[in-house]
């Protein structure tokens, strides 16, 4: 996956990881992991995590 089709992810899965992990509703535990108390931020968090893991082949 090229560095554009990564940056599509923030447009279709960002909103699905906010909504389906509960991060607009206060997911506190979720937040605090990602270090942040927003959930634009946190998703973006996760995404890159995401990213990281799948460039290493896990």
């Amino acid at each position: 996956m090229d560095d554009a089709a990564l940056e599509s992810l923030h447009v279709s899965l960002g909103p699905y990881i906010r909504n389906r992990f509960g991060l607009w509703q206060g997911n506190k535990a979720l937040l605090d992991d990602c270090g942040t108390d927003h959930a634009d931020d946190a998703y973006v968090v996760i995404l890159d995590a995401l990213v990281r893991r799948l460039r290493e082949g896990r």
